[in-house]
């Protein structure tokens, strides 16, 4: 009675083992696979950082004209409107003259509005 059950756990030690081989296999398979993955990615390292370096100094250079412009532009802007604030003085003065003529229970309120 205890030779058929010996002889059928050895049966199934053997196919577990089968199994267990096989998923070993597989793992050094998937590993080997992972470290030539890596290998290839460090050899690629050196082009990769040159073709980075290059597009880092295209995107510099693009950035310091850009900001070149801003800076001519903000200048410009900013003149325009200094001049067109000076050149409008008289209709403000006028405006001012007109909106508080007559009307002192109103000063407080347009002056805020008007110089604000």
């Amino acid at each position: 009675m205890l030779l058929p059950l010996a002889l059928g756990g050895a049966s199934v030690g053997c196919q577990n083992a089968d199994f267990g081989e096989r998923r070993l296999q597989m793992r050094d398979e998937s590993l080997r696979w992972t470290a030539d993955m890596l290998a290839k990615s460090e050899e690629s390292r050196p082009e990769r950082l040159r073709t980075a370096l290059a597009y880092i100094g295209a995107n510099e250079e693009r950035h310091a004209e850009a900001l070149d412009w801003d800076a001519r532009e903000v200048r410009r802007l900013l003149r325009d409107d200094v001049d067109r604030w000076q050149q409008r003085q008289p209709l403000y003065w006028k405006e001012t003259g007109r909106i508080l003529w007559g009307q002192p229970d109103q000063i407080e309120r347009n002056a805020i509005t008007m110089f604000y």
